[in-house]
Parts: structure tokens; sequence; C-alpha cells
């Protein structure tokens, strides 16, 4: 697949089929993340795949953002509601979960770069996703306070994200983008 096909197609999907993914897919989209970039090579990001039990665990934390965050907002459509309390159920059913940890720094620069370091690992992993077939979602719900627990991620660590990944149940179109001009500047 050519890398602005990738681009232009991996979609966030919500909803799953309950297909397993392959492991020989899963170790492939793992590989993929460790060829992000990062800061002197230093490779800062650990993967953790969250087993049914962990998931059963994180379930109601998500419900509970949903719930405090986009369910409360009145301007948002009914059917949108329905589709993302849906999600909330068993996390749209999505077979493998995956939080991306990292490590802290040595110094400033590197408390600043290894999370993103690990955010690359991420797009690497979800580009690898959609080139192998399957679909992906990036969750941020790492960032709930009992997540770390749940996750046994040391306090000194940041969970950069949870991605989901399996076959998707549908697929959405492409949401619409800001002209380039209007997210570019030059200076002289």
């Amino acid at each position: 697949m050519e890398t602005w096909a990738a681009i232009k197609g991996r979609r966030t999907v919500h909803m799953y089929r309950p297909d397993p993914v392959e492991e020989e897919i899963l170790q492939k989209i793992f590989a993929a993340g460790t060829w992000a970039p990062s800061h002197a090579n230093k490779q800062p990001w650990e993967f953790i795949r969250i087993g049914p039990r962990t998931r059963e665990k994180l379930i109601p934390l998500l419900q509970e953002r949903l719930e405090n965050g986009p369910l409360k907002r009145p301007d948002l459509p009914a059917d949108r509601k329905n589709m993302l309390r849906r999600f909330g159920e068993n996390i749209g059913n999505v077979p493998e979960l995956i939080a991306v940890v990292t490590c802290p720094g040595s110094n400033p620069m590197e408390d600043f770069e290894f999370p993103l370091a690990a955010a690359a690992a991420i797009q690497n992993m979800a580009l690898m996703a959609y080139d192998l077939g399957l679909a992906s979602i990036w969750l941020s719900l790492g960032l709930h306070p009992r997540a770390r627990g749940i996750l046994g991620v040391p306090e000194d660590y940041k969970i950069v994200g949870i991605l989901g990944l399996g076959y998707p149940e549908y697929t959405p179109e492409a949401p619409p983008r800001l002209a380039l001009q209007a997210k570019l500047r030059q200076l002289p």
C-alpha cells in the first residue's frame, strides 16, 4: 500500500466484529511501532496487551468518561449518543487493546520528547493495522486516574494512549479536513 493511501484511508472506528486478530498480524503491528522515531534512538515506549479481565475493569472508566463528557453535550445528535453508549458497553467489541506507555526521561528534553515518540509509535501501529486490513481507535482512557493502577503502570511512566485494533463492523466516511493553507505558515 502506498503511504498516502494509508494516511488518507485510516479511520477511527468505534464498532468491531468479534473476529480475533491473528498473532502474526499483531506482531507486525508491534514491529511497526518499534520503528517510530525517538530522541537519540532511545525507543522509550512499552506496549501492554490488555487481557479480558483487565478490559472488564477499564469499561466502567470509559463509561464514566462518556457520561461525564460527550454524552452531556446537548448539541450532540441522539444517534451519535446511542453509538457512544453502544461503544461504551464493551469498548466497541474491539478484540485487541494495547496500552502504549513511556518511561520517564533523564532530562527535560527527554521528558518532552518521550511521549511524542510513543505517540509516533501509536501512529505507526495504526497505519500498519490499516495496511493489514484492520481498523483502530486511539483512546485517551489512560488519563483516567484509576487506569494507571488497573494497568500496573509505574507512577513515573506516562500512558500515552490505548490503541484498539480489530476488524471493523463498519468504516465511517472521512471527516472533512481544514484546508492546508489554514494550518501552514511560512517564515522569511
